[in-house]
């Protein structure tokens, strides 16, 4: 699998890649997580009370 290779093979420590972001491959990762992280609350904020019928949508139901 190419992902199961590279993901090792990936150096932390070398630059993002992208001038404008002056981070590691690390801090890179971080910062992608929770850039979908944010858009994930806006999904979520934007479907509202309406999202209850959506099955991938996790919900607490206080149990």
């Amino acid at each position: 699998n190419f992902v199961r290779q590279q993901v090792p093979a990936l150096a932390l420590d070398a630059p993002s890649g992208f001038s404008w972001l002056p981070l590691t491959k690390f801090e890179l990762q971080i910062y992608s997580i929770r850039h979908i992280q944010q858009h994930a609350g806006e999904l979520m904020e934007r479907l509202g009370p309406g999202a209850t019928g959506l099955d991938w949508v996790g919900t607490y139901r206080g149990e």
